[in-house]
């Protein structure tokens, strides 16, 4: 009897051992970070907008950066036309030179198509843009 009462203890041991390690992966699923609404990740994510001037096409800045973090971040702030309605374009006066002349027609279509991108996620907000012109 006690034999078989000592294997059943030892067995629920087993089980609840299993049964934590099972609790534990969800842990991660459960956090109160994943339960936040989206409209409250769009509030905290306008917060981290530069506040002294427009933001700039990075993914080391916010809105682009936030985009990165995980999927639900991406969706939330993809989703938050208050996040795409400002943006700062820097232009940079250079000399191009015949050859280059290809490369810099393309490479100023992708950024006019990146811009054009950014601000259809703007959506209904009024747009803030500003353009700094630098010549060397």
């Amino acid at each position: 009897e006690i034999r078989h009462l000592a294997a059943l203890i030892q067995n629920l041991k087993e089980k609840e051992q299993t049964t934590q390690a099972t609790i534990k992966l969800y842990n991660r699923i459960l956090s109160p970070a994943r339960r936040v609404p989206p409209e409250i990740w769009s509030d905290i994510f306008y917060h981290c907008l530069p506040t002294k001037r427009n933001p700039i096409m990075s993914t080391s800045d916010a809105p682009l950066l936030l985009t990165r973090v995980c999927s639900a971040w991406r969706s939330a702030a993809l989703s938050s036309p208050r996040l795409w309605a400002r943006l700062h374009i820097p232009f940079a006066c250079i000399t191009v030179q015949e050859d280059q002349r290809q490369y810099f027609a393309r490479e100023m279509k992708r950024r006019s198509e990146g811009v054009k991108y950014w601000l259809s996620r703007s959506g209904t907000c009024p747009i803030s843009l500003s353009v700094l012109y630098t010549s060397y």
